[in-house]
């Protein structure tokens, strides 16, 4: 899988800061966001993001499949 690194990313974890301590009820919070990791172009037109942490594959990931 083709992958850019732009520094030694080693996960999400890595990058993301702390949550809030105390969210206020009822406001809008978006976690901080880095690009660090990016597909190709060409890879990522295939997979449809370029964006790894989006990359859900539709019957791959357990957690997204559904019993029948």
């Amino acid at each position: 899988m083709n992958i850019m690194n732009n520094n030694n990313y080693n996960g999400p974890n890595d990058l993301y800061p702390v949550s809030m301590e105390m969210p206020k009820l009822a406001h809008a919070y978006v976690p901080f966001q880095y690009l660090s990791c990016l597909y190709t172009p060409e890879v990522g037109l295939k997979r449809g993001t370029i964006f790894p942490e989006l990359d859900r594959p539709y019957g791959v990931d357990p957690e997204y499949t559904v019993d029948a």
